[in-house]
């Protein structure tokens, strides 16, 4: 087919035999053609596809293509009808917000009022909060504030304003794994722990045991992220010398987690969520994740007396 069609076109050129080999090289370019069109047309249909997306995203705000030859007074009307628009969806927002924050079951609260700056700063933020998952955190917030005046501190509120979906997963990821001291909010998310040499044993290089928390679903680049977030504090920290005759009194979640150590020397590695961070972990729902602890429970038997 290819080699008739080809002399219908050119009628002049002389006719060449058609062999195994020529009908091979001829068919080869056709393939490639046929090939080469289906690439093409994938290239524009995903062309397309982004420039729907680009064309969705600014509607949301909106922001239409610009007409060509558009008068003054036309900017002037599309400018009214987006801050229509605008205004229209910052009140849907803050609508949907109140009422999650309504059919939140907080039954029980402080008679304290509610603070009038820390309300109207909160509505200049929350009426930007368009998805609906920060949005239910948002409302949250302010049925947990309105119960207990003074939870949440405009810092968390303007951390919380930057974050992402994807953040707040890796916030829940971070407090499913973190432990807290017993009568105090402080939340530490545990690293590992050191065993120092004795005096009998000085020039032994100290002992130091860790915990991949990759392992557990939190990666580097999350606690780097948190950290750059200010939900934890710039570095790893290490205490001091855990007490001998101390009885270290812990909860993971709300289990209780009780440990002494057997010998001297012994002090842990973590990271330490900021107040900010502390503030917003109170806001996560889920589960502790059990297989760090039991990963934890055994890296800390032989060093340490384990009660749960």
């Amino acid at each position: 087919m290819t080699a008739s069609f080809k002399m219908k076109i050119d009628s002049n050129l002389p006719q060449i035999p058609v062999t195994r080999s020529n009908q091979a090289s001829q068919t080869v370019p056709a393939k490639q053609e046929a090939n080469s069109s289906a690439s093409d047309d994938r290239t524009i249909k995903g062309q397309e596809s982004i420039q729907q997306r680009m064309l969705y995203w600014f509607s949301r705000a909106g922001i239409s293509p610009r007409q060509p030859g558009r008068s003054n007074q036309e900017l002037l009307t599309n400018v009214r009808k987006r801050q229509q628009y605008v205004a229209a969806q910052k009140l849907t927002n803050l609508e949907t917000i109140l009422e999650k924050a309504m059919n939140n079951c907080l039954t029980s609260g402080s008679k304290e009022q509610l603070d009038p700056d820390w309300f109207f700063n909160y509505i200049q933020m929350a009426e930007n909060i368009h998805s609906q998952p920060m949005q239910e955190l948002w409302a949250s917030i302010f049925a947990y504030e309105v119960s207990q005046p003074g939870s949440f501190s405009l810092r968390t509120l303007k951390t919380l304003q930057q974050l992402t979906q994807r953040d707040a997963k890796i916030l829940r990821k971070a407090v499913s794994m973190a432990l807290s001291k017993r009568h105090l909010s402080t939340m530490q998310l545990i690293s590992g722990f050191t065993q120092k040499p004795s005096v009998l044993s000085f020039f032994r290089l100290s002992r130091q045991r860790n915990i991949n928390l990759a392992q557990f679903g939190l990666s580097y680049p999350d606690i780097l992220a948190l950290m750059d977030m200010g939900i934890l504090f710039g570095e790893e920290i290490e205490s001091a010398e855990l007490d001998l005759n101390k009885r270290q009194e812990w909860l993971f979640g709300q289990q209780p987690f009780h440990f002494a150590p057997r010998t001297n020397g012994l002090l842990f590695r973590y990271y330490k969520f900021t107040s900010t961070g502390t503030e917003l972990a109170r806001l996560v729902i889920g589960e502790p994740n059990q297989s760090y602890l039991e990963h934890l429970k055994q890296l800390m038997t032989p060093q340490f007396e384990i009660n749960t």
